[in-house]
């Protein structure tokens, strides 16, 4: 279901689709066969305040959310959409997190946005100290 969004008149794909803040990904997928092939996805973020249903507007305030949305950019002609591409960017996204310190158990919530904004940082700390070691000695 696609939520209003913003003022009301909007919905969530809809600012999604206006999104600025892309990043392409590769991913690399293999068919039943065995064959490889690369999947270029793209990966939209955006913060939008999302408005609940109609029926639960008085019990429920309005939420501002950052909205992620991940898509195939051009799936090849020989090869339907796969559920491993997706399985492959939830298995990169959780390698991030967890560099943040996401534990990835069963029975947990997914990684939020903090967990994930600490995920990518942690690889530059890694290349800063690498760098002052090779500067102080």
């Amino acid at each position: 279901m696609d939520r209003l969004a913003e003022d009301g008149t909007r919905t969530i794909s809809q600012e999604i689709d206006e999104s600025l803040s892309k990043v392409l990904h590769r991913v690399e997928v293999r068919d039943k066969q065995g064959n490889c092939s690369e999947a270029t996805v793209e990966i939209r973020r955006r913060r939008i305040r999302v408005i609940p249903s109609i029926g639960k507007q008085k019990r429920h305030p309005d939420l501002t959310l950052t909205v992620t949305y991940a898509q195939e950019r051009r799936t090849p002609k020989d090869r339907a959409v796969d559920r491993a591409a997706s399985r492959s960017l939830y298995l990169y996204i959780t390698k991030l997190a967890r560099l943040g310190r996401y534990f990835a158990r069963v029975d947990g919530h997914p990684a939020g946005n903090k967990v994930m904004w600490r995920g990518l940082w942690r690889p530059t700390d890694i290349m800063l100290g690498f760098d002052a070691v090779k500067i102080c000695g």
